[in-house]
């Protein structure tokens, strides 16, 4: 059963039934000892009244009622009684008085001068008392008269009846008492769901074009709050993804379109009349030349949309190697642009981390330094390992960027401004691979702008 409703209303009927059950019985209980109570107390004002009757004189025990018929007659004798000794001895007792002599009951203490309990009578239920008395004296009695106990007993039928009564009364007001609450629950769901069933419509509702619209919810209850707050959180984010895959999407046609169109462009001249060999040649290279760079596009591309799943293993690392060995193709254009390279290391010679990752973050990083350096600038490398991880910081001169465009540069193929290094590939995907990369390794990276330096900061964690 998956419905909330349901759930809810089952819950409450078998928790309503619980709550009557436990108080119906806890009520029938005290009525039934009240009941039972005022029986006995009746009874035991019958038996004091009865031993007003008996009387001790020269002559033994006398029993009123035996010499005086109309007594019984009036009806002011019980209907079960009898009269004993306390040695048990039968020495009165009513003409009703069944032969069974079985559960009466008996005074166990000294104490106590009457008791009462549970007899039957015929195999029927009864009440009983049994009440310790001494008779009248008469003046003329020579000794003093015994003790004796009295034994009164009336059928419970009146009592019975009362409680089945009770018991039907209490039985039809429940099952009135939960039908009412369960249709009371259910309008009360009905209303405290309504939010939910509006929740579902508004997203239901919602399509591609929506996806940055907040969901509000007129009388919100406080734990459906937090849900509605999550998901419009989902909603900006599945919006912002999507907002970026377009701009990815765009960006990459964008930059394939150009070499291209510049390929294209090349071919049609070639074809456009009669050329000697070596115009040709030089039409194939440029035209290699212009493969190259879709081909550099294209692999970045792919290093972008595999830069989340990597599977390397950790591994130990030569920092200053795995280092020197990123910068290498960048050494030579550094040198003729004469750009003066700082490198400073400290902490551990290795460290534990992903090669690959760290291979292609370093050269990314590297690569963009000696990208946007300024002619006879300068780039400082320093790098630090310890038994918690590794902190690379790349800086170079001849930044223009100001501190809100540094915070775009993870965007893949945003640029400020053209590379100012001539026929160097450039779509803007280096720093978009370096953070997914970082990302997927524990580490984390970070830019900023100091005076006109630009300055990426690698975070790896181990």
């Amino acid at each position: 059963m998956n419905s909330l409703k349901a759930r809810l209303t089952i819950g409450a009927v078998l928790a309503s039934l619980a709550v009557v059950a436990l108080c119906g019985g806890l009520l029938y209980g005290l009525v039934e000892d009240d009941l039972e109570d005022e029986f006995d107390r009746n009874l035991l004002e019958r038996a004091r009244a009865q031993t007003a009757l008996v009387e001790f004189d020269e002559e033994g025990l006398q029993f009123e009622w035996e010499h005086s018929p109309q007594i019984i007659k009036a009806g002011a004798l019980p209907k079960y009684f009898q009269v004993r000794d306390l040695k048990g001895n039968m020495l009165a007792h009513s003409k009703d008085w069944p032969d069974k002599q079985a559960d009466i009951p008996r005074i166990d203490h000294a104490d106590e001068d009457n008791e009462d309990g549970d007899v039957r009578i015929d195999g029927r239920p009864a009440r009983a008392v049994a009440l310790r008395f001494t008779p009248k004296l008469d003046d003329e009695a020579g000794q003093q008269p015994p003790t004796l106990l009295l034994v009164v007993a009336e059928r419970t039928k009146s009592v019975d009846e009362t409680l089945a009564r009770f018991r039907m009364l209490l039985g039809l007001a429940a099952l009135v008492g939960v039908a009412f609450s369960v249709l009371l629950l259910r309008l009360i769901l009905w209303r405290e769901l309504k939010p939910l069933e509006q929740l579902a419509g508004k997203i239901a509702a919602v399509d591609e074009s929506s996806l940055g619209r907040e969901i509000a919810i007129e009388r919100a209850p406080t734990e459906l709050k937090p849900v509605v707050a999550q998901l419009n959180a989902l909603l900006a984010r599945v919006d912002d993804t999507l907002r970026r895959e377009q701009e990815f999407t765009a960006g990459a046609a964008h930059e394939l379109r150009t070499p291209l169109a510049g390929i294209r462009g090349k071919l049609e001249v070639a074809l456009s009349r009669e050329r000697t060999p070596e115009q040709h040649r030089e039409f194939a290279q440029s035209c290699l030349d212009i493969s190259v760079q879709m081909q550099a596009i294209v692999e970045n591309l792919l290093t972008l949309a595999r830069s989340g799943n990597s599977t390397d293993a950790p591994e130990p690392v030569d920092l200053r190697e795995a280092l020197r060995a990123a910068w290498k193709p960048f050494a030579e254009r550094a040198e003729q642009r004469g750009v003066q390279v700082d490198w400073e290391f400290g902490g551990e010679g290795m460290l534990n981390t992903r090669r690959n990752a760290l291979h292609v973050i370093a050269t990314n990083l590297f690569e963009n330094a000696a990208n946007y350096v300024n002619e006879g600038g300068r780039i400082e490398i320093s790098a630090e390992a310890g038994p918690d991880g590794l902190r690379l910081e790349v800086a170079n001169t001849g930044c223009t960027l100001d501190p809100n465009q540094a915070q775009r540069v993870f965007e893949p193929f945003w640029r400020a401004d053209e590379v100012r290094t001539g026929g160097q590939a450039h779509a803007g995907l280096g720093l978009a691979i370096c953070r997914r990369l970082a990302k997927a390794a524990g580490g984390e990276i970070s830019v900023q702008v100091i005076k006109n330096r630009f300055v990426a900061t690698l975070t790896l964690r181990v």
